[in-house]
């Protein structure tokens, strides 16, 4: 049945929730999709469809700046966790990822 191209173009409004100013954490449901979360980041940044192939209702997209909290230190805080992790800190621990290009800076 599905849900139709109009209703699923407009799931996820996680672009509302940031302007209402409710923390956002983006997660995976691994084992069921692929643990990755700068995929995750990108999606809800430019929400990109496969079927369309453009961004549909831009509003509804978070910043690049919230997607990063959302996949670092608001993931950490909404599971409270972010005294172990979330942002670089002495003494949390640390996976750390050298990125090509600072993501800030990359047009969406």
């Amino acid at each position: 049945v599905g849900l139709g191209p109009e209703r699923a173009e407009t799931m996820c409004p996680l672009g509302l929730l940031e302007q209402a100013g409710v923390p956002v954490a983006l997660h995976s449901d691994f084992t069921m999709a692929p643990a990755q979360p700068l995929l995750l980041a990108w999606t809800a940044v430019n929400r990109v469809t496969a079927v369309r192939k453009k961004c549909n209702h831009p509003e509804l997209a978070l910043t690049t700046f919230t997607a990063l909290r959302g996949i670092t230190l608001t993931a950490a805080e909404v599971l409270g966790i972010s005294d172990k992790v979330g942002s670089i800190e002495v003494g949390k621990e640390a996976n750390l990822v050298l990125l090509e290009k600072n993501p800030l800076k990359i047009p969406a």
